[in-house]
């Protein structure tokens, strides 16, 4: 049985249709890389997939469990993250308490970061698993060196890694990461695909959005292409670059 099952799903914006139709897979332990042009409803789909966006038609299956439309916080719990394109941190807490607040499970969805800043200082931070965060330094280590600094004073890169570390704090079975590579350098994207590399090996499945699929290919087991809120192609990793060539000339 596959951890995540997309089948025949339609997403809306108010009367403009987005998605039509998209079905994929992925198993336990597989990375799946999902790629297409600007507008091409990459975005849309793993925020239909997450729960931000409400989905008119089709099932989505994770875990054994129908999530179709379950509210985005449910989802996440159940071990579905999402990395959204931009800054996915508190920029006002420091990097170990984003670390921390991954790793809390609080009763409250509706939280504001001011409780929730509350919350980490309560007796609940003991119950933090101490090898979580050595995991999640151990993937970056430039984090461990700025873990009393502000999250927000960061450069653009250091975010995406403490966004990308808190994935290891939560556990989660499968992670959704949105154009990881938009607005850094190409060696600070390397360093963060490198990271990607071993979160995969570790046992935790992937699925990348990327509009660039050169950066993509090394670490995925597969790709759909998306095109105008279709799939219009997909294949293994060793297809990738034919069927760029095939179906997207000016991406090559």
């Amino acid at each position: 049985m596959a951890l995540l099952d997309v089948q025949d799903i339609y997403v809306s914006y108010g009367p403009y249709r987005v998605l039509f139709g998209v079905s994929f897979s992925i198993e336990e332990g597989q990375s799946l890389g999902v790629i297409g042009t600007n507008g091409a409803g990459k975005s849309t789909l793993v925020r239909a997939i997450s729960g931000l966006l409400s989905i008119t038609l089709g099932s989505i299956v994770f875990d054994g469990q129908r999530i179709t439309n379950w509210p985005a916080w449910r989802i996440a719990r159940y071990g579905l993250g999402h990395v959204a394109e931009g800054r996915s941190i508190f920029s006002t807490l420091s990097v170990r308490e984003n670390l921390e607040l991954a790793a809390v499970q609080s009763s409250d969805p509706a939280d504001s970061q001011n409780r929730q800043r509350r919350l980490l200082h309560s007796r609940k931070r003991r119950f933090i698993d101490p090898d979580r965060m050595d995991e999640a330094y151990e993937l970056f280590p430039r984090l461990k060196e700025r873990s009393d600094q502000l999250a927000g004073t960061l450069s653009g890169g250091e975010q995406r890694m403490l966004a990308l570390a808190k994935v290891v704090m939560a556990q989660y079975k499968l992670v959704m990461i949105d154009e990881l590579s938009l607005g850094l350098s190409p060696a600070m994207v390397d360093e963060i695909y490198a990271a990607l590399s071993r979160l995969n090996s570790s046992g935790r499945s992937l699925l990348l959005v990327e509009q660039h699929p050169d950066r993509i290919v090394e670490l995925v087991d597969g790709v759909i292409v998306l095109s105008g809120g279709s799939v219009i192609g997909s294949g293994d990793s060793g297809d990738i670059k034919s069927l760029v060539e095939r179906l997207f000339p000016s991406m090559e």
